[in-house]
């Protein structure tokens, strides 16, 4: 089933269009930033997330790292520290997808390209 689209019309239209644009590009750039790169190890920004202490916690394959580390280790005390930081940091990655997931929908609903 194909949808129409509309024409952006009038330049409320392109600026309500643009803004998407411009907060869908920064979403995927902060989910970027979170994820990381596998075998490098990083950090998430602190303006994204970081501990209570405003310290900065590691990015996604960081914190999967330390994980499966601390697991191997079979070091209680360091897998619970390490699984609390990997939730955390999944939850930022989750809370960005269900965000691009919110602005499809919401792109679709008013039929924009």
């Amino acid at each position: 089933m194909a949808l129409d689209t509309v024409d952006l019309e009038s330049t409320e239209d392109v600026a309500l269009a643009d803004k998407m644009n411009a907060g869908r590009k920064q979403i995927l750039d902060e989910l970027a930033a979170i994820t990381g790169k596998k075998g490098v190890a990083g950090t998430v920004p602190l303006n994204v997330g970081s501990y209570t202490d405003g310290t900065a916690v590691p990015d996604w394959y960081t914190a999967k790292a330390a994980l499966d580390a601390a697991s191997a280790a079979k070091d209680q005390a360091a897998y619970n520290q390490a699984i609390g930081t990997f939730n955390y940091v999944n939850s930022l990655v989750a809370y960005r997808v269900d965000l691009i997931g919110d602005i499809r929908l919401f792109r679709k609903l008013l039929l924009l390209p």
